[in-house]
């Protein structure tokens, strides 16, 4: 069946006009307004807000009125229907399309107008609030009118453009907006409260720089306090110290103490050791290193790694010891060996 009404709709387009037929010549447009009850004349009917009537497509000029109000004007308009381009390529539906009209439509089939009261007047109006998150207490004028989401009537002046909204909830920031009485109607996000707390930072050893999101807090050990939002949830923390390798860590407002433990930065030297003669033994700080000449690594840091002790010895030979400190780590070693001289009685 339905395959036959399909076939049949075809062989009737070039017959009947593709508006027409999809379509047809009047259409169903809804009127309200805010105050309703508002009076308008259509096609030399005087009608009432709320009403639907069915429409042929024409411009129209309307004018809305209500006692008490400043009279609303609200131009219907038209525009092409989209099924006449369907007709264009059939020659004979075009035609019976533009005869009957049925190639224009409506622009809208929802009308709504909005009447201003006049000077020394007043008219209610339908207002909706609602947050995130919901349960916010709602202020108007120092009256309550219940908490969000909520819906209710709210009377307004002729002079009052705007209204302000209060908005409490227990644990975010309270929230004052405008109302505006083109657009009743508020949707707002709320703001948690910061909540304070106290972190204490150390380091080992002590004296590290604290930074904090690339700020410099001052060094270790020091207490900070700092205000946690629901938009800062996290903070960079970096421990600094001339020496150490730097450490990264996060910090979240359950972390009341935080503590680095500051590694040595070690940097290794390669250092040439010579003695006059040549083939002594050669030992850095206790430790076998070969023989001289040769050439030996030797680490360097701020703490632990601060001098070494080079050993010499030869057979026949005053052993000789070398203390190099930073300042002669990048310097070569030589050294000229003093012979034992034989002892007489």
């Amino acid at each position: 069946m339905r395959n036959k009404a399909a076939v049949a709709l075809i062989l009737l387009l070039p017959f009947t006009g593709c508006s027409l037929l999809l379509k047809g010549t009047t259409q169903q447009v809804t009127f309200t307004s805010e105050p309703s009850e508002a009076v308008f004349t259509i096609d030399g009917q005087k009608v009432r807000t709320p009403v639907t009537l069915s429409l042929a497509a024409t411009d129209r000029r309307l004018v809305f009125n209500k006692e008490g109000c400043h009279e609303a004007v609200y131009e219907l308009k038209t525009k092409t229907c989209p099924y006449f381009y369907l007709s264009l390529p059939l020659g004979v539906a075009t035609g019976i399309d533009l005869l009957t009209g049925a190639w224009r439509e409506l622009e809208s089939e929802s009308v709504h107008v909005q009447l201003r009261p006049m000077p020394g007047t007043s008219v209610e109006r339908d207002v909706r609030v609602t947050s995130d998150p919901p349960g916010a207490a709602i202020t108007i004028g120092g009256l309550s009118y219940g908490t969000t989401p909520a819906k209710f009537r709210l009377t307004w002046a002729a002079s009052e453009t705007a209204k302000e909204i209060e908005l409490k909830l227990a644990g975010y920031v309270d929230l004052k907006i405008p109302l505006q009485w083109e657009s009743p109607v508020a949707n707002v996000k709320l703001a948690a409260k910061p909540e304070s707390v106290v972190t204490k930072f150390e380091s080992d050893p002590p004296g590290a720089e604290v930074w904090i999101d690339g700020v410099l807090a001052g060094p270790t050990p020091r207490s900070e306090k700092f205000d946690w939002s629901s938009e800062k949830a996290s903070r960079k923390v970096e421990f600094r110290l001339e020496g150490y390798a730097a450490e990264s860590k996060t910090l979240t407002k359950s972390i009341p103490h935080l503590s680095a433990g500051l590694k040595e930065m070690v940097e290794r030297v390669t250092m040439k050791v010579e003695s006059d003669p040549p083939g002594a033994a050669l030992e850095v700080d206790g430790a076998g290193a070969g023989a001289t000449p040769a050439e030996v690594g030797l680490d360097w840091s701020v703490k632990t790694k601060k001098r070494h002790a080079i050993r010499i010895v030869r057979a026949g030979y005053w052993p000789e010891e070398v203390l190099v400190d930073p300042g002669r780590k990048r310097e070569p070693v030589t050294v000229r060996l003093r012979p034992l001289l034989p002892r007489f009685p």
